[in-house]
């Protein structure tokens, strides 16, 4: 009789543990909530870290947009009909860029791509020279855990709306925006030229005016048209057939008391853009101000 006790005795137990293994089996792990902290900036994240309604307001106002799911070098395969004009990277990524991905995308940039990093603190590889002016990247704080990214109140505390620095195509309907208060700085700074020998300034180039009136234009620089013999023009950039002057000085679009929020610049044929902080077009920001 107590043989079989300890038989049933012995069935129940593993009975009770076979249903406690197969339940625990069935319990997903649960999620961590949205921080600042440890932020998930996926297209996929509806949380308040996340770029789900950035992508989902994209694709419903006609604009191809897609997710990216290939090597880096993908983007130089000229007959990938699906080859991106623009780029956008937000925040870190999980797997970091690998040198020969991060030189693949400034090539890609280099024939005319638009890459466009949102993030306190990018890649420096990414961020390559500009002529003689060089970007570099600040974050002015660490994200604290315990604020909650779904109440802006605690995000924005202490940091006020910033207007657009000059006019510009970024900066159109755009009347002020709300950056988080762990917002990113842009710095622009521009190297020491080589020295070279003292040289007697050149006179300045006198040139007939058609006009009427017997006038003249007088200027240190090469005037735009009538040059005499010798005089080399300025280089211009002829792209869709109109003469614009090109710089390669980056352009302060978004700019508060610390510094730029939001710049762009050349690099080949195509431009940079650089927007430092995330939490602009994340689910819990870019609904504030004229952030979209």
């Amino acid at each position: 009789m107590r043989q079989r006790l300890a038989i049933f005795i012995t069935i129940a137990v593993v009975l009770v543990l076979l249903v406690a293994l197969n339940t625990a089996s069935y319990v997903s792990e649960a999620r961590l909530p949205d921080t600042e902290f440890n932020p998930d900036r996926s297209t996929y994240n509806a949380g308040a870290t996340g770029t789900r309604a950035l992508y989902d307001l994209l694709a419903e106002s006609g604009r191809q947009v897609m997710r990216w799911r290939k090597q880096s070098y993908a983007l130089l395969d000229a007959d990938n009909a699906s080859s991106p004009s623009t780029f956008v990277v937000i925040g870190k990524t999980r797997s970091p860029f690998a040198e020969d991905e991060a030189r693949s995308i400034l090539t890609w940039v280099e024939r005319g791509g638009r890459l466009v990093i949102i993030d306190r603190r990018p890649d420096a590889r990414l961020l390559p020279k500009s002529g003689n002016w060089s970007v570099s990247t600040e974050a002015q704080g660490l994200p604290r855990s315990e604020v909650n990214p779904n109440k802006p109140e605690e995000m924005t505390a202490g940091v006020g709306l910033v207007r657009a620095s000059q006019p510009s195509v970024l900066t159109r309907s755009v009347e002020s925006v709300m950056p988080s208060r762990y917002a990113g700085t842009i710095n622009i700074s521009e190297d020491s030229p080589v020295p070279v020998a003292q040289q007697s300034p050149s006179p300045p180039v006198i040139v007939d005016v058609p006009d009427d009136e017997d006038e003249y234009y007088e200027s240190d620089e090469q005037p735009p048209s009538s040059l005499p013999e010798g005089v080399t023009p300025p280089s211009v950039n002829s792209a869709d057939g109109n003469q614009t002057l090109t710089s390669p000085a980056p352009v302060a679009h978004l700019e508060n008391y610390k510094g730029a929020l939001l710049i762009d610049y050349p690099h080949g044929a195509g431009r940079i853009i650089i927007l430092s902080d995330p939490y602009m077009v994340a689910n819990g920001g870019i609904r504030l101000a004229d952030n979209l």
